[in-house]
């Protein structure tokens, strides 16, 4: 009975929930797990273009300042059984485990596979790429994000020393060559094509910069180069 209970609802429960109204056939939200600073202004952008966000932390000061710039945001663990019984999906149809922590960016992705697409779930590229720190493996894991080496540290250091995430709208007149020779440092994280859909940037798939398209990207102010590390420590 509880076998059968599973396999009907994982097979059905999206197609109930659309003819319930209670889903989009197409939703273009973005779940984030992980409020920090650089999630936190991805999220915003997003929400600025009308994309969707929610950002998921156990950190209570990264919620409240997500809560303060306007965004969604809920307290507590995204791996909680308390999750599902709390959080309006509705809207979201990707997530992004942006979090510090290897460990919860993959068990993240676990809990979530079979409830969204396997292709719209991604994570920030593991550290230490096997995920044999933590007796895992690599089985289950995310579609990596932005470039080989992002991470929370380095988008954190690079916002530390003056890059913004910024969105651009791109044309026949400024297009992909215009906008990277604007900036010092480019990392492209999204693409809001003119059709409503939203591409993420990730290492086996990178956006493609066209006319008539927005560009959201994490980009460094011209003339003002800065390291891919995290800034130093105050004297």
């Amino acid at each position: 009975v509880i076998v059968g209970t599973v396999l009907f609802y994982g097979l059905a429960a999206g197609r109930i929930a659309r003819l319930l109204g209670l889903a989009e056939a197409n939703p273009r939200g973005v779940l984030f797990v992980g409020a920090d600073r650089s999630t936190r202004e991805m999220a915003r952008v997003l929400d600025q273009n009308d994309v969707p966000v929610l950002l998921v932390d156990t950190n209570l000061q990264n919620v409240q300042a997500a809560r303060s710039a306007g965004l969604r945001a809920w307290y507590g663990s995204i791996l909680s059984e308390r999750f599902f019984d709390e959080v309006d999906l509705v809207g979201l149809g990707r997530v992004l485990a942006t979090t510090g922590s290897d460990e919860i960016n993959l068990l993240a992705m676990r809990k979530f596979r079979g409830i969204f697409d396997g292709r719209a779930l991604y994570q920030l590229p593991p550290r230490t790429r096997t995920g044999s720190r933590f007796g895992l493996g690599t089985q289950g894991t995310g579609r990596w994000l932005f470039n080989p080496d992002a991470s929370a540290e380095q988008m954190a250091g690079m916002m530390a020393k003056g890059a913004t995430v910024k969105a651009t709208k791109l044309t026949e007149q400024f297009g992909a060559e215009e906008y990277m020779s604007q900036h010092d440092n480019v990392i492209p994280l999204f693409v809001l094509p003119s059709d409503g859909s939203i591409a993420v940037s990730t290492l086996d798939t990178p956006v493609q910069l066209r006319p008539d398209s927005t560009v959201i990207s994490l980009v460094t102010p011209r003339n003002r180069r800065v390291s891919d590390g995290p800034a130093p420590e105050p004297s």
